[in-house]
């Protein structure tokens, strides 16, 4: 950016993102915005749903967290706000986009009496983007709306919400998607092609570098001569870990010092600490918890290969961090995921079949790999890069806006 080109003030909501007591949530917007400094203004609001603040349900529910965020807090250098929505789990989720609308809109009108923004990026479509849509509207706000994965994946295929999807993608100015097959999916709503940009996401390649192995595995606490699966992620259904066990049941009787080192936690985590048991994978198989993420680079390094058994997915950070280590890859042929591996870099499996994924497992474990190689299939890949873009895609926006606005105003009246 030239020294007297001035900064865009830019405005992201998005409900993940960091926080005080999650700090490891949304990581990759934090890189996206912290990135984006270089050319801009950045201000983040992160909603979160209304929990009240009392210490007396702390131990009944999740959400406990919600109600102990502040309503601004600095996260590094990112000015982050935490309006409050109200949300009814359940059969009502398909009012989250109406019940953050309100809160949303009411703070945007108190921020810019204090500071004049020049565009909306919301990333996450429902509720976030419906939300934003709709509060840009109101203000006569230039307004890109970013899908991540199930945003579109999963929830445009609810009754209730494709709608309102669909009204958001074509009231913003502009969409951006981390991966051509999340394209493909918006086109398939009616959305023309050409209102679509593709900005993968990136991966820190000054942290993901590859590290003597026996070095981070006594760092850890890991077995210095096993053969040593690794998964990072959330413990939930998407990420198809029970179908992991289950393969691993067939590799495990062909590789005797296989270790699986499973990083996160999540609503499954006592239901696949059971089946762990039920398939006698004890002595095979731990759980380590949540980790800091710039603790992640240690276990990439650590592992013989990094497995993503998922369902469905949008652009997969992890896996970019685990090639920018030098790990070969074992995932799902979903979403952008046969955009990121290929046969330099890992082994791709149908979801949710065990017999593929245990061959998968089996000839990446077999097979020699040289580490630069596989990193060197990360390398176009960075947030810096990335931010780059999104930049490009916010002076493109506002530039078709200011000549629209000019356009109008310059037309000729109308003959009598």
């Amino acid at each position: 950016m030239r020294e007297d080109q001035q900064k865009i003030r830019v405005l992201i909501v998005t409900n993940l993102f960091p926080n005080s007591q999650e700090p490891n949530r949304g990581i990759f917007n934090y890189h996206i915005a912290e990135e984006l400094q270089t050319w801009c203004e950045v201000t983040v609001i992160a909603p979160v749903p209304w929990f009240p603040k009392t210490k007396l349900l702390k131990s009944l529910t999740s959400w406990h967290s919600y109600g102990e965020l502040p309503e601004k807090e600095q996260i590094q250098d990112i000015e982050v706000y935490h309006p409050r929505y109200f949300i009814i789990p359940g059969l009502f989720r398909f009012l989250h986009g109406f019940s953050l609308y309100f809160p949303l809109k009411l703070l945007i009108g108190k921020l810019l009496e204090e500071r004049n923004f020049d565009l909306i990026n919301a990333h996450w479509i429902f509720p976030d983007g419906v939300a934003a849509v709709q509060g840009a509207l109101k203000l006569n706000m230039p307004v890109i709306v970013t899908a991540h994965g199930c945003d579109i994946n999963l929830y445009s295929t609810y009754r209730l919400r494709r709608p309102q999807i669909r009204h958001a993608l074509r009231k913003s100015n502009s969409v951006s998607v981390v991966s051509s097959a999340l394209k493909k999916r918006i086109v398939s709503l009616g959305i023309p092609g050409s209102k679509v940009q593709i900005i993968p996401n990136g991966v820190d390649l000054e942290q993901f570098v590859p590290i003597d192995q026996k070095w981070c595995r006594k760092q850890l606490g890991l077995p210095s001569e096993a053969r040593i699966i690794l998964f990072v992620g959330a413990l939930d259904p998407v990420k198809g870990l029970d179908y992991l066990l289950d393969a691993l049941t067939q590799v495990c009787a062909l590789h005797q010092d296989l270790f699986v080192a499973i990083v996160g936690d999540g609503p499954l985590r006592q239901t696949l600490a059971r089946k762990v048991q039920k398939l006698n994978l004890t002595n095979l198989v731990r759980f380590f918890g949540a980790r800091p993420h710039n603790e992640i680079p240690l276990w990439m390094n650590a592992c013989d290969l990094f497995c993503l058994p998922s369902l469905r997915e949008g652009w997969p950070c992890v896996i970019m961090e685990a090639l920018a280590c030098g790990r070969p890859v074992v995932a799902s042929r979903v979403g952008g995921v046969p955009e990121i591996v290929n046969k330099q870099n890992g082994y791709l499996v149908a979801a949710q079949d065990i017999d593929q994924l245990a061959r998968g497992l089996e000839a990446v474990l077999q097979r020699r790999w040289n580490r630069e190689e596989i990193r060197a299939t990360s390398i176009g890949f960075s947030w810096k890069v990335s931010a780059e873009k999104y930049y490009i895609e916010y002076r493109n926006t506002i530039s078709k806006m200011k000549r629209r606005a000019n356009n109008a105003l310059t037309l000729p009246p109308l003959e009598q």
